[in-house]
């Protein structure tokens, strides 16, 4: 699993200490690779690398304008260049992006995006595995896929507005989904969902929660996947992908420390529960415990209520449910195909209450 994806920075071979120097806080902060060599740079886990590099006259001789030559030489890598004319000016740039935990700078870019989820793990960056994407006429993965548990919260990465909600969890290869339009012709697409939180011409805000994730669709695990279209891309030769579909790794803004302190906080105590599969079912008592617990886990009994479940996700976001289905105490011994059909209603009324996980209990 990645906390992003690779990246190597490209510095001037003449004062290259000077550079390095100038690119030392960065390089402590985000760890990308460093080297001197264009054709390293070019190679370095190509395609799925980033390479930044300061732009300016002559700082590259035997290739010359760094930008050009990459964009022919090393087609379909993500570029990252940064307008410094010095290593003074290169320090104070990178030294903004370290403060601002913008590893790629875009907050400077007229339109940026917000992250979607609470967890800054990238798990399949752009463009990668063409040998899977091929087949539906991409390049390689058209999006980045982001650590999202199943129920975690999604957010809207930029104002906008929701221009479609598709609700089938099976017959569309992001499964539930959310599209929202925002200015300058860009459209973002949230993927795999377990339920959305909008509707079709809602505004929305950046940081705004539009839905649950989980792993509808064409998904082996829960996560987010994230798409970044712009109108007229393709057709421009502003992007090598059909569809109008653009890179939106250049695009985010990385989650301040704060959230990743709290996503591994999360992690830590996902081992940690609480049992509220009891007759009966959960109390008002026992919402309030889950949640001074922070609990990761909750045991809840098939026949739970969906406000109960509701009430609870609202107040842990990102708990996994378990259902315990087994008959209920001192019932009489049923036959095992009514127990079966009471156990297939039970668990598929709980499914589309996005539960994904049961216990069978005699």
């Amino acid at each position: 699993m990645r906390t992003f994806d690779d990246q190597i920075l490209l510095l001037p071979r003449q004062d290259y200490w000077a550079w390095l120097q100038a690119a030392r806080p960065y390089v402590l902060a985000f760890g990308p690779n460093v080297t001197p060599d264009p054709g390293v740079a070019a190679r370095y886990m190509a395609p799925r690398q980033v390479v930044t590099f300061p732009r300016l006259a002559g700082a590259f001789p035997e290739i010359g304008d760094p930008l050009a030559w990459l964009r022919k030489n090393a087609e379909g890598v993500r570029l990252d260049p940064v307008d410094a004319t010095s290593p003074a000016l290169l320090a104070k740039d990178l030294q903004r992006r370290v403060r601002q935990n913008d590893r790629y700078g875009a907050r400077r870019r007229s339109f940026h995006l917000l992250w979607p989820t609470d967890y800054p793990y990238v798990t399949q960056p752009f463009g990668v595995n063409p040998q899977i994407y091929r087949r539906y006429g991409m390049p390689g993965h058209e999006g980045i896929d982001i650590r999202a548990p199943t129920n975690s919260n999604v957010y809207a990465c930029a104002d906008g507005e929701v221009y479609q909600v598709y609700t089938d969890a099976i017959h569309h290869a992001y499964g539930i989904h959310v599209r929202i339009q925002h200015d300058d012709s860009y459209k973002t697409i949230y993927a795999h969902l377990a339920r959305p939180l909008v509707r079709e011409g809602d505004p929305v805000v950046a940081g705004q929660v539009i839905g649950r994730a989980d792993s509808t669709g064409n998904s082996s695990a829960a996560h987010l996947h994230l798409s970044l279209k712009r109108d007229g891309a393709t057709a421009r030769g502003e992007t090598t992908y059909p569809k109008d579909i653009i890179d939106p790794t250049p695009f985010l803004v990385w989650p301040s420390a704060n959230t990743a302190q709290a996503a591994k906080g999360l992690t830590a105590r996902a081992r940690h529960g609480v049992n509220l599969a009891r007759p009966g079912g959960a109390t008002r008592a026992d919402i309030d415990l889950a949640t001074r617990l922070g609990a990761a886990v909750l045991l809840i009994v098939s026949a739970e209520p969906a406000e109960t479940i509701e009430a609870l996700r609202a107040a842990g976001p990102g708990a996994r449910f378990i259902a315990r289905l087994a008959e209920a105490p001192g019932e009489e011994a049923v036959r095992p195909a009514r127990s079966v059909a009471r156990a297939v209603a039970d668990g598929g009324r709980l499914f589309r209450l996005s539960v994904r996980a049961f216990e069978v209990a005699a």
